[in-house]
């Protein structure tokens, strides 16, 4: 098990650390990979939802979506300013059983925020269509470049950590030698769910990315692992118990 875990460490610290210097010394040959990846998710994107196009047509299908999306930031902005959050907060608040005219303000206010917020979204999702249809790719490239920077480097971290948590004395090796590998699961874990489980067109549009929440996925998921493992969830259930009957149902 030490040997396994010695040598995933440090596998995984040297894989990381080369990506990590090869996006930053050759920052061209990045910027030409990841404009093909953007380009070919978000014109897959547009085949998906305009399946008539052709290949010859895809900046076509591009702006008939950023469109489609700038209708949807207006209705929702008139949502928002409509009556609409104001019913809802009357809703809640009645079935909630508070008649408190502050209360009922202050929902309605979230609600209105929040809708807000979707068309802001939806406004970035046009504005990097447009630089896409453009051919403008800094911001684009910029951006998932940050984040794949913090991506490698965090896993950087976590894979010497593990390495070097396995060189502790003899006496205390058995102490570090099922975090060591439960942060190696952690880590794995993490990274299936940023590479295989994003939606990377909606990801690059929305500029959705993971930034530094990656890091507190693998810590999430280390203190999860670790809990049940070596504390025999006594954290986990301790929350559960916490939580109302409805989110967790009694045996």
């Amino acid at each position: 098990m030490l040997l396994f875990i010695r040598t995933v460490g440090i596998l995984g610290a040297i894989a990381c650390a080369a990506m990590l210097v090869l996006l930053q010394a050759w920052p061209k040959e990045f910027e030409r990979s990841a404009i093909g990846f953007a380009k070919k998710q978000i014109t897959s994107e547009v085949k998906d939802r305009y399946p008539g196009l052709g290949s010859g047509k895809v900046a076509e299908g591009v702006n008939r979506l950023r469109e489609a999306l700038g209708q949807r930031q207006k209705a929702t902005q008139e949502e928002a300013e409509g009556p609409l959050p104001d019913f809802i907060a009357e809703v809640i608040s009645a079935y909630c059983g508070c008649n408190d005219p502050a209360k009922k303000q202050a929902r309605a206010d979230a609600i209105r925020a929040g809708l807000m917020a979707q068309a802001a979204e939806l406004g970035v999702a046009q504005n990097q269509l447009t630089d896409f249809i453009k051919g403008k790719y800094d911001k684009i490239i910029g951006a998932l470049k940050t984040d794949l920077t913090i991506f490698l480097a965090t896993n950087l971290i976590a894979f010497a950590a593990v390495f070097a948590v396995s060189f502790v004395r003899r006496e205390h090796r058995g102490l570090v030698v099922i975090p060591g590998f439960l942060l190696l699961i952690s880590a794995a874990i993490a990274s299936w769910f940023y590479i295989a489980e994003q939606d990377w067109f909606y990801t690059i549009v929305f500029q959705n990315y993971y930034g530094w929440g990656y890091a507190v996925v693998i810590g999430l998921i280390f203190g999860l692992l670790l809990d049940i493992i070596v504390n025999r969830a006594r954290v986990c259930l301790n929350i559960a118990s916490s939580l109302p009957g409805g989110i967790v149902p009694g045996c």
